[in-house]
């Protein structure tokens, strides 16, 4: 019969043995994927007022669902378009903050080129720029998540055994880095080649708008409001892009069944192969939690406005709605929870690589291959270090069968051979 059992170890301190500089190795690695998620994800929004916005209102910026969420939503309006321009590729890329707040919408990219002070030469990304540079760095950072906690571990069947072994405070934010793979459906339209002239910049004493020539970008004054101001030659949002189409209806759903599919897939795999019997430190405990609990905010604000068909504004519609900034907040104490715990219970393995885990839990084989525990006054396990005894006061083996066990308390790093037996001992080949 199948035990239903989720059993978390306490608090465990493991961490007294790591020195300095293999903590400032450890911190650099693990806050890289953090770091990079941030600096690709959300650029320096194009202020279009005077206020600026508050930390609270800033706050939501950073977060992978709203990151993703753009994403998907600057793939969803190529897709859309009808006809794909400069300026609607600069619009969907700038995140803007008016006076009514943040406005990603359809309409402020029609409205937008009129702040525009530089505009990209082409209508995708540019090859050589600081942008595919981030998209490599995400990419390379996805593939190495991947790596480190499937293959090259072998644990294809979904058991937490391989994602305890190389769970550590070095690579806590590796799930971040695995969800930074989703940026590559937006890669070929991902830049940052333009600006938009800031309200601050206008002159003293102009209260009117700079409106941009079509032609030349040259800016001019104009006595129009900023908020009525349109391009000469701009359409209007349904003449430009297409309300919704069977390949942008396909892409939302490819998409959020790639970012559903890592949570999914291993909760499946986890019951079919291994059941509700889990073992696990409080590490791992307090990931899986932050991880599911960012999976349910995201899939379901993602499901949410796909199912409304509002999936239209590069900025996510509920940004400034207080729950979702209480979840934001969640997810960062979360983050500096996780960091904590892992670094507390992070320890060195004997063959140098860093896990949470115990030693009596028996996942250092999956990081050290080879590695056998010998414990002191063991019956069926390793329990010392066997040799021939010596002649009495000189270091010659006797050669008469006789041999001499020391007892040894630690790890011993090699290939374990067959037992060979000797007259009345046995010892490993």
């Amino acid at each position: 019969m199948t035990q239903y059992a989720i059993k978390v170890t306490p608090l465990t301190y493991q961490s007294g043995n790591i020195t300095f500089s293999q903590w400032m190795s450890l911190f650099t690695i693990c806050f890289a994927p953090l770091i990079i998620h941030i600096i690709a994800g959300a650029p320096e929004p194009a202020y279009l007022c005077r206020r600026r916005p508050r930390w609270h209102e800033r706050m939501c910026l950073y977060s992978p669902v709203t990151i993703l969420w753009r994403y998907a939503a600057i793939t969803d309006r190529r897709i859309r378009a009808i006809d794909w321009s400069p300026s609607d590729l600069a619009a969907a890329n700038a995140i803007f903050w008016t006076s009514d707040g943040w406005d990603g919408s359809e309409e402020m990219a029609a409205k937008s080129v009129q702040y525009c002070a530089r505009l990209p030469d082409r209508t995708r990304m540019t090859l050589f720029s600081s942008e595919s540079i981030k998209t490599i760095v995400v990419t390379l950072q996805g593939v190495n998540a991947i790596f480190s906690n499937v293959i090259s571990t072998g644990d294809w069947t979904g058991s937490l055994a391989g994602y305890h072994a190389n769970l550590s405070v070095g690579n806590v934010f590796s799930a971040l880095a695995l969800c930074g793979l989703l940026r590559l459906f937006a890669t070929f339209w991902i830049t940052n080649d333009f600006s938009y002239i800031a309200f601050d910049n206008i002159p003293p004493g102009m209260s009117c708008a700079w409106a941009v020539s079509s032609d030349s970008l040259e800016m001019v004054p104009t006595t129009r409001e900023i908020d009525n101001v349109r391009h000469p030659g701009s359409k209007d949002p349904e003449h430009r892009f297409r309300p919704t189409s069977n390949w942008s209806r396909l892409f939302r759903f490819v998409f959020l069944s790639a970012f559903a599919m890592p949570c999914l897939g291993g909760l499946i795999t986890i019951l079919v192969f291994q059941g509700w019997n889990i073992q696990l430190t409080m590490t791992g405990a307090v990931g899986i939690a932050l991880l599911a609990f960012s999976f349910a905010l995201g899939s379901g604000v993602y499901a949410y406005y796909a199912a409304r068909h509002d999936c239209k504004s590069t900025i996510i519609p509920c940004i400034s709605a207080t729950w979702y900034k209480v979840g934001t907040a969640a997810i960062y104490l979360g983050w500096a929870a996780l960091v904590t715990v892992s670094a507390i219970e992070t320890r060195r393995v004997p063959c140098g690589s860093y896990t949470t885990s115990t030693p009596e839990s028996g996942d250092d084989a999956f990081l050290c291959p080879g590695l056998v525990r010998v414990r002191q006054n063991s019956t069926w396990e390793p329990f010392g270090l066997i040799a021939e005894a010596p002649v009495a006061n000189t270091s010659t083996a006797s050669g008469d069968g006789h041999y001499m066990v020391t007892y040894f308390t630690g790890s011993c790093h090699g290939i374990l051979g067959e037992n060979v037996t000797v007259g009345n001992s046995s010892r490993a080949a």
